[in-house]
């Protein structure tokens, strides 16, 4: 159950680090003002559903393989 588990919380880290970078790019588009504010709200928007589904999907993922782990 502990390897689910970490392997749980290594997932996590990487959609956090993604969201990381995402949101670096679209702060240096702002700053550079290369594309327009509402465009960069949209983009802000769509990002944060995927992190979230992403995130929901992990923990799926975790709880189904502790089940497993623990019936068998």
């Amino acid at each position: 159950m502990a390897e689910a588990a970490k392997a749980g919380e290594k997932a996590g880290m990487v959609i956090k680090d993604a969201r990381a970078k995402q949101q670096k790019k679209l702060r240096a588009m702002q700053l550079g003002k290369t594309a327009r504010p509402d465009e960069l709200k949209k983009a802000g928007a769509a990002m944060e559903k995927v992190v979230e589904k992403g995130g929901s999907e992990v923990k799926r993922v975790v709880d189904a393989a502790r089940k497993v782990l623990e019936s068998g």
